[in-house]
């Protein structure tokens, strides 16, 4: 008896350092197509506006914004529900078929419909509220052609999430998308063209885009889907992606209360203030959407299965490794904004209160794990919406008390009353239905080894050097040396050792154009 459950337990372990291996290789792709993506965007946003001029480019944004805002439905609804059904059957080869086959024909007829009106909508819209901005309706009217494509594009890359395959969608939506519609930019803008150079590249990136999708994803089902005879889901998935659409709709509406607010009752140098507070406190989304990203097309089946002891052992290790990753960031917007904000700009100095407070908020959302994606795909989207209403209902209530009186620092502790109430909620649901949390031996370690790495600089702060620059650097390097070494004497897991080391392996893999080799041990061939 004791031999076999000696079997089972070192079966079961490496199954779980497989998935997390796993993870951790998907995370490494989508933080990668994060950093691609950013840079990309960078590079459009100011190289392509200086070049088209901020009057041109500021027409092809206010244009490209309404586009997009009709594109909510499918971008942010259907979106999730595909990948957690398309994990869940990915080994019932009908319903799988039939549950894109339905994501299809309701994304696209969606996109249809949203593109139609839009572009007969684009004349009579632009007379009623931008009627000094009459060329807004040709961009309006070419970039109304392109939500089809981005709707059926949408359905290809998500299926192949759902699949695991991340390295698909690192490669449409960071790398082809962006890199075609910055470099037919750069090209037509030398060819003459002003504003109808801007609309024809994001055109062509959206083709581009929607010709790789396709290319990737019958490459991995063409063969398998080829003869066999879709299962339609349509009622199951339209119940299920409901929620998520309203959601994602009150989520997007209430998150700039606090900016209209700051408008009506302060002045705009607040609002510039609270918006740099803003990225700045959320300078460690492409590392906490990396390792979301990558766990959460594992949830559906683990959930199904009622494999809850693996589902907890993945949430709390993604966890740690968010939390591994982010402290020393976090450490240093929290506890020395006054080093940070000059580096940056002394214009921004009044906000160093504010970031603290703001980066609390996000750093404690990260600090609890991804509770409310999980939930969402284990199949508890209408959980999700009553967690977003209450969320809402505090950010709104929280703002108007807040904001009048105190400005900028009223909607700091608008937006991190609401963090916490919606976090605290999800983390709790989350426990007592799937018993998942944070809470594990090597996680404490790293949250012990960044509060003292932050006694550490506490007492080098005083012996810091008057230029601001070096100011940075020296604190920056001494808390990353004491965090390190606060690892290094409490000591990392395996399975975090393992992960460094196959980091290192693909960085030097990358450096050489070779290949990686994962031990077996760490073997992540798909399940």
């Amino acid at each position: 008896m004791s031999i076999a459950l000696a079997v089972v337990t070192d079966a079961e372990a490496k199954t779980n350092r497989s998935r997390l291996a796993r993870i951790g290789r998907d995370s490494g792709i989508v933080f990668l197509g994060n950093i691609l993506d950013k840079l990309f965007g960078f590079a459009f946003t100011v190289g392509i506006a200086k070049l088209y001029g901020l009057r041109v480019f500021g027409l092809f944004l206010l244009g490209l914004t309404i586009c997009q805002l009709g594109s909510l439905i499918f971008n942010l609804g259907f979106g999730n529900g595909l990948i957690r059904y398309v994990a869940l059957y990915k080994k019932e080869t009908p319903k799988l078929k039939g549950i894109i086959w339905t994501a299809g024909v309701l994304s696209v007829s969606l996109g249809v419909l949203l593109g139609l009106g839009l572009f007969l909508a684009a004349q009579p819209l632009v007379e009623r509220f931008f009627a000094n901005k009459a060329r807004l309706v040709v961009v309006l009217q070419w970039l109304a052609l392109t939500v089809p494509l981005s709707a059926l594009s949408g359905i290809w890359v998500r299926t192949l999430v759902g699949l695991k395959h991340f390295k698909a969608q690192t490669y449409v939506r960071s790398v082809i998308e962006p890199g075609t519609k910055v470099g037919m930019a750069l090209l037509l803008f030398l060819a003459g063209f002003k504003l109808e150079g801007l609309i024809l590249a994001y055109v062509i990136s959206t083709v581009a885009a929607t010709v790789a999708a396709y290319y990737y994803y019958t490459a991995t089902l063409r063969s398998r889907l080829k003869g066999v005879k879709p299962i339609f889901q349509f009622r199951e998935f339209i119940n299920y992606c409901w929620p998520l659409v309203l959601r994602n709709f009150i989520s997007k509406a209430t998150r700039r209360a606090d900016v209209l607010l700051l408008g009506m009752f302060r002045n705009p140098l607040e609002i510039t203030l609270y918006m740099f507070t803003l990225r700045m406190a959320t300078l460690n989304t492409l590392i906490a959407d990396a390792f979301e990203k990558a766990y959460s097309p594992h949830v559906p089946r683990l959930h199904a299965e009622g494999r809850l002891d693996e589902l907890r052992h993945a949430f709390q290790t993604i966890t740690k490794w968010t939390m591994l990753l982010s402290i020393p960031i976090f450490a240093l917007l929290i506890v020395f904004p006054g080093v940070v904000i000059p580096v940056l700009g002394e214009q921004f100095m009044p906000a160093a209160t504010a970031l603290s407070v703001v980066a609390a908020a996000v750093c404690f959302s990260y600090a609890v794990g991804p509770s409310e994606t999980a939930l969402i795909m284990a199949g508890r989207p209408k959980v999700s919406l009553v967690i977003r209403i209450i969320g809402g209902l505090v950010t709104l209530g929280l703002n108007i008390w807040l904001v009048p009186q105190f400005g900028l620092i009223g909607a700091a502790w608008g937006f991190t009353g609401s963090v916490f109430v919606s976090n605290i909620l999800a983390a709790s649901i989350a426990y007592f239905d799937m018993n998942l949390h944070p809470v594990q031996r090597g996680y404490l370690k790293v949250l012990a080894a960044g509060a003292l790495a932050i006694g550490v600089a506490l007492a080098l702060h005083p012996f810091l050097p008057a230029n601001k620059y070096l100011a940075l650097l020296a604190l920056g390097l001494g808390y990353l040396v004491a965090y390190g070494g606060m690892l290094w004497l409490l000591g990392l897991d395996e399975e975090d050792k393992e992960l460094a080391r196959q980091s290192q392996l693909r960085l030097k893999a990358l450096a050489h154009r070779q290949p990686v080799t994962s031990t077996p041990d760490m073997d992540v061939s798909r399940q």
